[in-house]
């Protein structure tokens, strides 16, 4: 296992009441944040370390339990394979709950396109717990392998969430419960100080990166590589949002929204990182070991990036729209 030892800071957590966007009190809170969320129990018993890399580097099984890989078939598609097809669009998305993936919602581009209603969602599949989205696999009569899950529906904001209003979020409904284990676990929501308390500007954080084809490359890539990020200082994404981003995200509104991470000269990507997750590791002042949190969403890689970085990528701010996550969300589905 490849570690870095890192000394994470105990954060105090105040509880606070009434909040509808703090799961700690809000209705559908308590469908989030599950007792063993943001752990690692298949690679990391020892609290004291954290897998955020100073490199890129590997994935390992488990590393990122609550990371998936979501399918989505268009609308009107030719092809019915679900990893290779043309006519499907490939993301990532994180596990928050037992029938929740969140997601960006430009992986339901072409649903927005035909004017489809993503509540309707078919030949959608989300697959759990795997390095390597291109293994074997197959669905027979709603029944599916170990770890792989048909999606009923896919609930977005206004204008299906566009990229360039800064609403890129959605959320994947399965039509069964995501089984939990070592190896498939969510990650956190942010939740009290957490979220009213901290912007985590300038603050470093991982990111995966993997699946799908690398930069402009041609050819496909499969196995997953964790990479070192860091969030823009305040006053950067101040720059960035001013400066650097398009004429529909200048409002004040969208720059609580989303934050800016750099790129390296080197930086590598794949077309299916959207949708992908910002994590940080926190140790919180009750819990017995520090835990990851879902940051933000994978949106668009900026076309103007800000100096000196070599390339921006654009983040959803989770808790900007936890309200709307968690409004979403339904027991019934649990």
């Amino acid at each position: 296992m490849k570690t870095l030892l890192c000394f994470i800071a105990v954060l105090s957590i105040t509880g606070t009441q009434g909040q509808d966007d703090n799961p700690t009190s809000a209705l559908n809170g308590f469908l989030v944040n599950d007792e063993r969320c943001g752990t690692q129990p298949a690679i990391q018993p020892d609290p004291t370390y954290t897998p955020y890399p100073d490199k890129l580097q590997l994935v390992e099984k488990g590393e990122f339990p609550w990371l998936v890989w979501v399918s989505i078939q268009d609308p009107e598609p030719k092809t019915f394979d679900p990893l290779n097809g043309e006519d499907f669009t490939r993301c990532m998305g994180s596990i928050i709950a037992k029938r929740y993936v969140l997601t960006a919602s430009s992986c339901l581009a072409n649903y927005a396109a035909l004017g489809k209603n993503p509540e309707e969602l078919s030949g959608a599949v989300v697959g759990a717990g795997f390095l390597d989205p291109t293994a074997p696999w197959s669905c027979k009569n709603g029944e599916c392998p170990e770890n792989i899950y048909l999606a009923r529906s896919a609930l977005t904001m206004d204008d299906f969430g566009a990229a360039d209003k800064a609403n890129n979020i959605a959320l994947i409904v399965t039509a069964k419960d995501i089984v939990f284990n070592d190896y498939v676990l969510p990650i956190c929501m942010l939740h009290d100080e957490l979220l009213y308390s901290q912007k985590f500007w300038g603050e470093r954080g991982v990111r995966v990166t993997g699946w799908g084809h690398k930069n402009e490359e041609s050819r496909r890539h499969n196995r997953l590589i964790q990479a070192p990020a860091e969030i823009f200082t305040e006053e950067e994404n101040k720059i960035f949002h001013r400066n650097h981003l398009p004429d529909s995200m200048r409002s004040k509104e969208v720059y609580y929204s989303f934050f800016g991470v750099g790129g390296e000269e080197d930086e590598v990507y794949t077309d299916e990182d959207i949708g992908g997750p910002f994590m940080i590791k926190k140790l919180i002042e009750y819990s017995d070991s520090p835990r990851y949190y879902l940051l933000g969403i994978r949106s668009f890689k900026a076309e103007e990036s800000l100096p000196p970085h070599h390339s921006t990528f654009v983040y959803t701010r989770v808790g900007y729209h936890q309200k709307w996550i968690l409004d979403h969300l339904s027991p019934v589905h649990q």
